[in-house]
């Protein structure tokens, strides 16, 4: 190795050049070389004629070619049909669930109502009917007169008479 390094360092920098490019242009070409010889060869058809037999009908291509666009926009159009026939269902059954939902939140609330309503009917009478107990029985009323007597003066630790 010593020996190398020697030779290198005794060569002139045109030489170093030369010898670089030279050992570059070496392995780039043996890397041409070997992928050739790997790469497959592409295949020629056999004949022309045979290739001509394929593409020539008995029809007109250019109208083959309309005819299957044409083919192509009709399965288009049927698929864009059905897709809107099934988008208009489901935003009918979308309405349909709405509706039953508000007639059933408005059904809910009605219930609610009338048994709030029956409660405060409920409750009204069970207050005019202590109110009549109230002023038509005498040891009833001096209660809640003393109760309020309480509740006001108690703040004050008084009790006023």
């Amino acid at each position: 190795m010593a020996s190398v390094d020697t030779w290198w360092t005794r060569l002139s920098p045109a030489a170093k050049r030369n010898l670089a490019v030279g050992g570059i242009g070496t392995v780039v070409l043996a890397i041409i070389i070997a992928l050739a010889t790997v790469t497959p060869k592409v295949s020629k058809p056999l004949s022309k004629q045979a290739t001509i037999q394929h593409i020539l009908t008995d029809s007109d291509p250019r109208s083959l070619g309309i005819d299957g666009i044409s083919a192509q926009l009709r399965d288009l159009l049927q698929k864009n049909d059905e897709q809107a026939r099934r988008l208009a269902a489901i935003e009918e059954q979308q309405r349909r669930e709405q509706q039953s939902d508000e007639i059933r939140f408005k059904q809910w609330t009605a219930a609610e109502r009338e048994a709030y309503e029956a409660k405060l009917q409920a409750v009204t009478g069970e207050v005019e009917s202590l109110k009549n107990k109230a002023t038509t029985s005498p040891v009833a009323a001096p209660i809640p007169v003393l109760a309020k007597i309480i509740s006001t003066c108690s703040g004050a630790g008084r009790i006023a008479v």
